[in-house]
């Protein structure tokens, strides 16, 4: 009874209508199907930059850990390449190079080291 009335109210309406709520429909499917390739061409960007950011982090990670174990050798080699001196002056007038990688900065922040 309830669809039978529901069916008679349907066919009343004029078929210009049927035409403009099937545009809409149509309209609002396309409408969201442009939202959903934006959004994803978006996070396709998104991971792309991401992933370059990621590259970089981890060659910028890879020359500090050789640059790293490079100053690691610098500073165990340094003792073996100056000869005796009296003083950390002494030692940063004849070897300004070694000083910087024997000596500790000093406590003041200083780059001379201690004194």
């Amino acid at each position: 009874m309830v669809l039978a009335t529901i069916w008679e109210f349907l066919k009343k309406i004029p078929g210009w209508v049927w035409l403009v709520v099937a545009g809409l429909v149509v309209g609002f499917a396309y409408v969201e199907r442009e939202k959903t390739r934006a959004r994803k061409e978006e996070q396709d960007k998104q991971a792309k930059r991401e992933n370059e950011q990621r590259e970089i982090l981890v060659e910028t990670v890879n020359q500090l850990e050789q640059e790293t174990e490079d100053a690691k050798d610098r500073a165990l080699a340094a003792p073996d390449a100056v000869d005796d001196v009296a003083s950390a002056d002494e030692l940063r007038e004849r070897y300004p190079d070694n000083a910087r990688v024997i000596l500790r900065p000093d406590e003041t922040g200083g780059s001379r080291g201690p004194r």
